[in-house]
């Protein structure tokens, strides 16, 4: 794509893009074609070369929480690759991955501060952040898991059931009820079990908060503004394009935020 397609755009990048863009090792011994890499390098890495092409516009940034949040997980996050190479390539010996993760947990730190260098560290102002967590609380416990048990097919076959068919015309309604109901949001289940089984934790709370707090500043110079990540908490998850837009365009509708994968910020067109 053209870097001059973000010109103007400021874009809050999570700690997943910046790992995702940093765990990358290419040493031979471990007798991988393509190297080591994290299975959304490609994408990640690229949305940050983007931001290394127009330093002097500080388009991408990152928050201490997302700093904070690199250092916690960089570590796992490079054992679940290696544990993802490994179920996917069963030739590959799993004591040669495991004898090379201080190798390729060093490197992946080296290139996460190299990535780091081409975004601009911004500040947030605390106790505004602070009450747009109490927002960000109430859409993830409240206003989301409504939203989705809308969608709940037993809820409205119950509805549909219940229907008087005191004439044929009714039994007919009835029955097209039942039918719509059946096949009503086939992918509810998933739905409940991402997002009302399993809710997101504080740090992901705190970093929507965060970008609502941005969206604001940013929205007083018409500036437009996005969270780049590839949390399926603020993203989506990768069904089709009903179950993947569910999520993400309720947050921008409530919470005014607009969350894009790397992907999808490399395809804004304006």
């Amino acid at each position: 794509m053209s870097v001059r397609n973000l010109k103007g755009h400021k874009i809050l990048v999570d700690a997943n893009v910046l790992i995702a863009a940093s765990i990358l090792y290419t040493g031979k011994e471990l007798g991988l074609k393509d190297g080591l890499k994290h299975q959304f390098y490609n994408q990640c890495k690229t949305l940050i070369n983007v931001f290394s092409k127009r330093i002097d516009e500080k388009i991408g940034f990152y928050t201490k929480l997302v700093d904070d949040t690199c250092d916690k997980v960089l570590r796992k996050a490079v054992l679940n690759t290696i544990e993802e190479i490994k179920k996917n390539n069963s030739e590959v010996e799993e004591e040669k991955l495991l004898n090379a993760f201080s190798v390729i947990y060093s490197e992946s730190l080296r290139r996460l501060e190299e990535n780091k260098e081409y975004l601009v560290k911004e500040t947030v102002n605390k106790s505004k952040v602070e009450k747009f967590m109490a927002e960000v609380l109430l859409f993830f416990n409240v206003t989301l898991k409504r939203e989705i048990e809308k969608h709940n097919p037993k809820i409205k076959l119950e509805k549909a059931k219940n229907i008087k068919a005191t004439s044929w015309k009714m039994r007919i309604v009835r029955s097209a009820r039942i039918e719509e109901a059946t096949r009503s949001f086939p992918y509810y289940g998933v739905l409940k079990r991402k997002f009302i089984d399993s809710s997101p934790d504080l740090g992901d709370i705190e970093l929507l908060a965060q970008s609502m707090y941005f969206n604001d500043f940013f929205a007083k110079t018409k500036t437009p503004f996005y969270l780049a990540s590839t949390d399926h908490h603020f993203v989506g998850i990768e069904r089709n394009k009903e179950i993947n837009d569910f999520v993400p365009a309720l947050i921008k509708n409530i919470l005014g935020v607009e969350c894009l994968k790397p992907d999808q910020i490399l395809s804004i067109k304006k």
